[in-house]
């Protein structure tokens, strides 16, 4: 999608007990710099709600739309839905996606085993330092969007 240009969001701040606090609910949105791309971000804290998982009471899922169709990636940290892990729209047809590997611990195991091939073999890793601090430089200008109540660039905070 390009390099995030610009984020404004909305943070809210909610005590789980007195001593942890949670950034919940939030929504962000990014503009990207290349023409018509753009993300929303959505946040919620359900600890109430009962969810099939292995991890936490929130359900995860990234649902990706373009012009001809749209990926809907279920079931990251949860079994919420009784849908396949990974749906496919387009032209007008619904189909599964075959994923072998879709729980959210693989892929922490999966970049670990990567990261470890790299190290051990030469070559060069899939997500470098420079992706690391594009991706704290936009969770950071996220935050400063909602501590200032508009909308941030990136290179604000990079």
């Amino acid at each position: 999608m390009g390099e995030p240009k610009k984020v404004v969001a909305w943070i809210n701040h909610n005590s789980i007990v007195p001593t942890k606090r949670v950034d919940v609910p939030a929504t962000a949105m990014v503009e990207f710099s290349l023409p018509n791309r753009h993300a929303v971000f959505d946040f919620a804290w359900t600890p109430k709600m009962v969810i099939n998982s292995k991890y936490y009471a929130d359900d995860n899922r990234v649902e990706i739309i373009c012009e001809r169709g749209m990926i809907l990636i279920n079931t990251c940290s949860t079994k919420t839905y009784d849908l396949p892990p990974v749906l496919l729209y387009c032209d007008g047809k619904t189909e599964h996606v075959k994923a072998d590997r879709w729980d959210w611990a693989d892929s922490f195991v999966d970049c670990t085993r990567h990261f470890i091939d790299v190290l051990r073999f030469g070559g060069e890793p899939r997500l470098t330092g420079e992706d690391g601090r594009a991706v704290t430089a936009l969770a950071l200008a996220a935050e400063q969007s909602a501590a200032q109540n508009r909308e941030v660039f990136v290179t604000e905070v990079a």
